[in-house]
């Protein structure tokens, strides 16, 4: 009870850092996913069930400050945690380039999904390489610095494959 507490606390700040500090860079429109960063941390601490639930939850928060892409947040973040349990199984993530490339992937199906319930939709291919695209690479740099540090302080502890 006193974990999920925590979580609920942490989830609300990472929100609230993903609203405000982690707004697009000025004349960039990049972004770093302050909350899916979170969401991976909490997926190696919880079930696989528990981490999509999180992350419906973290989706809901932040779809009410867009509205007009209601749901594809919830969408969004659920099906890249999802994703992020089935790889955390079949991958040893503390080897920092398959931790990088999979913070990559989640972020850029994140991204792609979100997209196709924004009302950029129409311009999706532009919008990809303009935004999606490099926003994913900077959240995956971003997040292996994020998450190696986590690493080392044992607040985030990657499943490996047993051999």
């Amino acid at each position: 009870m006193t974990r999920r507490l925590l979580y609920i606390l942490l989830l609300y700040l990472a929100v609230g850092m993903q609203i405000s500090l982690a707004t697009p860079l000025p004349g960039l429109g990049w972004d770093i996913d302050i909350v899916l960063l979170f969401l991976v941390i909490i997926a190696t601490k919880v079930g696989h069930g528990e981490a999509v639930i999180w992350a419906v939850f973290a989706g809901l928060a932040l779809d009410v400050f867009d509205p007009s892409a209601m749901g594809g947040c919830i969408v969004a973040k659920s099906t890249a945690i999802f994703l992020f349990g089935v790889l955390s199984n079949a991958l040893n993530l503390e080897q920092p380039t398959l931790l990088a490339v999979t913070i990559f992937i989640l972020t850029l199906i994140d991204r792609i999904i979100y997209r196709l319930f924004s009302p950029y939709s129409t311009q999706f291919g532009w919008a990809f390489l303009r935004f999606d695209l490099p926003s994913a690479a900077v959240t995956a740099i971003a997040g292996l610095i994020v998450l190696l540090i986590a690493i080392r302080m044992r607040v985030f502890t990657p499943r490996t494959v047993e051999e």
